[in-house]
């Protein structure tokens, strides 16, 4: 979010102004070393005055269909941020085919494993001999065989045919999934 220094000349220099962004998230973070007389002012976003604006002169269009978490996580921001407003996408639910479908695909990784209601598949490396790697003139590092197992996986996800009805389960396509490694440096 742009705090209110960011924004204000731009109405002097436009016709208008168009915020986009989540009035209901964190404010602006500063970060400056030392402390800043103007903390206050620039804590609070523009965005966030117009949203408490009571009545709100401009207007405003909210959407409330959120893509990106999994409803087990929009839970408790959609409960204490939006008022229970804040709907799930199909991509995220259950209800999805390609969500049933890695479903399925993980229950066929290791017989006897139950179900969490959760999409998503951890590799633990820490007990075999992969040692990362510095990455050129970096502080990050790499390591090509944990690579090469998540290709691996990703391969085995996307040849994976769904042993139930072609109208309930999708076939996984490369833009349907994520892989997403952490890191630090």
């Amino acid at each position: 979010m742009a705090a209110d220094i960011a924004c204000v000349a731009a109405p002097y220099q436009l016709g208008g102004l168009f915020l986009v962004g989540v009035p209901k998230q964190l404010p602006p973070v500063v970060t400056a070393p030392e402390p800043n007389e103007c903390a206050d002012v620039i804590g609070t976003s523009p965005m966030t005055i117009v949203w408490d604006m009571k009545p709100c002169p401009y207007g405003w269009i909210t959407l409330d269909i959120q893509f990106r978490m999994h409803p087990q996580i929009s839970a408790w921001p959609n409960k204490m941020f939006y008022d229970g407003a804040l709907k799930d996408h199909t991509s995220v639910t259950r209800t999805c085919g390609v969500q049933r479908t890695y479903s399925q695909f993980i229950e066929s990784l290791e017989e006897g494993m139950t179900d969490t209601k959760r999409y998503r598949i951890a590799v633990d490396y820490s007990t075999l001999d992969f040692e990362s790697q510095p990455y050129e003139n970096t502080y990050s590092f790499y390591n090509p065989k944990e690579a090469q197992i998540l290709v691996e996986y990703a391969a085995a996800l996307l040849a994976f045919t769904p042993k139930r009805s072609s109208a309930e389960f999708t076939k996984s396509k490369p833009e349907n999934f994520v892989i997403v490694t952490p890191y630090s440096g």
